[in-house]
């Protein structure tokens, strides 16, 4: 993989996607490691499905004027491995701490066989309420004042 390639799509997460933890499904008791880009071009969704793999589904418009919309989507050690990857050329400061709580805590708390002790699942529940504790949940929480 270039380096080009990878800032583009470093570019791509720090502009429109979404580093995260989310539920597989209903079943599901842990979150796992979850990208997505949502896009209206097909192409950027295309992009990064051809060169990192991941899903491509498709979006519903909420409204009839609406353009189709598309999202591509990462998960699980995948999501990992890709993050790896782009991490050097990641500028957005919030999508660089969820990248790093991924990459370095996450990463040790999951149990790969999927049984976890009791302290295993307290341990991955404490991170769960860590990761999404620390990040920011308003766009503009800056000191500085932005002058016109």
């Amino acid at each position: 993989m270039t380096p080009e390639v990878l800032a583009y799509a470093a570019g791509i997460i720090d502009g429109e996607g979404t580093v995260g933890l989310c539920y597989g499904g209903k079943t599901d008791k842990y979150r796992h490691a979850h990208l997505t880009v949502p896009s209206t071009s097909f192409e950027l969704v295309q992009f990064m499905r051809v060169h990192f793999g991941g899903q491509i589904g498709n979006k519903r418009a909420s409204k009839v004027e609406h353009k189709a919309s598309f999202v591509w989507v990462l998960t699980y050690v995948a999501a990992l491995d890709f993050l790896r990857l782009i991490r050097p050329y990641m500028q957005e400061q919030e999508k660089i701490r969820r990248t790093d709580l991924l990459l370095g805590e996450y990463q040790q708390i999951v149990v790969r066989n999927g049984k976890y002790t009791q302290a295993q699942r307290e341990a991955r529940r404490t991170f769960e309420r860590h990761f999404f504790s620390v990040t920011r949940k308003h766009p503009r929480q800056h000191d500085e004042t932005i002058q016109p």
